[in-house]
């Protein structure tokens, strides 16, 4: 009996019990790899739907579109679930999501699929956050990095498969049934959802925020709308007066309302939990604005089929779970406390590898490799990044700090995607926009791993404390 364990427990009444962990574990992690699996399986689709629907010139913002519109919903999501109920957040979101798969499945043209990829974003940013609610509220701070570490391996299967089976579902049925079937799988898994979240504790903090509809829900909206509007911008295809005028209108305005939503200090990258959220957004955005486009470039430039080019964002996902698996069974603190700095280093290298493959003439072991690397490098650290985030954080705060990591990381994405779109649309020669987005990634990752110096809190900080509390100290503090 793990003694330890049973005390952690008895000390916070939060805390669910060993088995109840292990089962939530399992059902996140199915979650998870059912949403992977369609996200892989969409992301090298998506040049072959663009083709069949005639939408080719929609191909960035139905990339893009997903992540602007997730900004209301994660906004949303942090206060919803440390006021009301992490598990009713997470249920919302999970009907909203199946609401656009089903809508893409029947899509009558580009549009519906933009459409319902947009639906599908509200939908996203009611799920991610209440699980990283429910994980640092729930479950013991050892096991929290196992957590993360499994959520990065839920990606792996997907990606070994899901570019092969994308491409028989593509061949032999019809592009449909990708989005069909996850509606399907999700729908199945609803019943063990409810069984195992019924176990956990019901907490709500209590806390109302003031001008909630104006700190937060009209600023998310309004970064949505205007990074949608820098989506559609991007894939204009020339650069006019007009065109211009609304990218650098739709940045500013972007930035103005992320300010708002995040943690104050984060634009100057204050130590902590704000530098924290430079480093999430750079990271996470050029590393899913490079994932986009990769397929693409793979098929457009060397020839590749959508079933090969699907491939090789597998080789960036396994590489994401082994970066992931080490930092979870990494238990010295000082090495700990690298693993940010040196991840990032490690997808700057790779990303650096991969602009190569703009060249008809580069191998293609070296874009392999480069990808190999770039997910390595997130893989250590992504979920460091989250341990690290929810450690500082009290725990009537925890889904304020899982919204602000998930707004982050999403605004980050379509930040991203939108600088990669401009880049390839404006430059019309498919391999100078592949070589310029990529170049654009490496410069943002350099400015991560600049405030990868800054995430630690000062020794004397109450975050520094929190940190290194005991279960014991957390209680009192409650």
């Amino acid at each position: 009996m793990d003694t330890s364990a049973h005390h952690t427990s008895a000390s916070n009444p939060l805390l669910i019990s060993l088995e109840d962990e292990k089962l939530f574990k399992w059902l996140a992690i199915g979650v998870i790899t059912i949403v992977a699996f369609e996200a892989t399986a969409v992301t090298t689709a998506l040049p072959s739907i663009s083709r069949a629907l005639n939408g080719d010139d929609l191909f960035a913002l139905s990339s893009g579109i997903f992540m602007a519109l997730q900004l209301v919903t994660i906004a949303l999501a942090g206060p919803l679930s440390d006021q009301k109920s992490a598990i009713g957040c997470f249920f919302s979101g999970l009907g909203i999501f199946v609401l656009g798969l089903t809508v893409c499945t029947f899509a009558a043209s580009m549009w519906f699929v933009v459409v319902g990829r947009g639906i599908q974003g509200l939908g996203g940013g009611l799920i991610i956050v209440p699980l990283y609610t429910l994980i640092g509220r729930h479950v013991r701070a050892i096991h929290q990095p196992s957590f993360f570490a499994a959520f990065s391996a839920a990606w792996v299967v997907p990606s070994l498969i899901g570019p092969a089976v994308t491409g028989v579902i593509i061949d032999q049925l019809s592009w449909r049934y990708i989005f069909g079937l996850t509606a399907l799988l999700l729908i199945l898994a609803l019943p063990f959802l409810i069984h195992v979240m019924g176990k956990m504790p019901h907490y709500a903090s209590g806390m109302r925020s003031r001008g909630l509809v104006v700190h937060t829900v009209l600023p998310a909206a309004a970064a949505g709308i205007a990074l949608t509007l820098f989506q559609t911008a991007a894939n204009r295809g020339r650069l006019t007066m007009d065109s211009g005028t609304l990218i650098v209108g739709s940045l500013v305005i972007t930035g103005f309302c992320t300010a708002a939503m995040l943690p104050r200090g984060t634009f100057v990258v204050r130590r902590g939990i704000p530098a924290i959220m430079v480093m999430r957004g750079f990271t996470n955005g050029a590393y899913i604005a490079s994932e986009a486009y990769l397929p693409k470039m793979l098929q457009d430039m060397h020839g590749y089929s959508p079933t090969s080019a699907g491939f090789g964002l597998t080789v960036g996902s396994v590489t994401w779970a082994v970066g992931a698996w080490i930092q979870a069974r990494t238990t010295n603190d000082r090495i700990r406390s690298l693993l940010p700095m040196y991840g990032t280093l490690t997808q700057a290298i790779g990303v650096v590898l991969v602009v190569f493959g703009a060249f008809q003439w580069c191998p293609a072991w070296i874009i392999l490799l480069g990808w190999g690397l770039a997910g390595t490098g997130i893989g250590l650290s992504y979920p460091t990044l989250a341990v690290l985030a929810l450690g500082m954080t009290p725990v009537e705060q925890n889904g304020a700090t899982s919204s602000a990591l998930q707004l982050a990381d999403t605004v980050g994405a379509a930040f991203c995607l939108g600088v990669f779109g401009v880049f390839y649309s404006y430059a019309h020669v498919g391999s100078i926009g592949f070589l310029m987005g990529n170049v654009a990634m490496c410069l943002l990752i350099v400015l991560a791993v600049l405030a990868a110096r800054r995430i630690h809190p000062f020794p004397d900080s109450p975050e520094y404390r929190r940190l290194h509390a005991t279960p014991i100290d957390i209680l009192n503090e409650n």
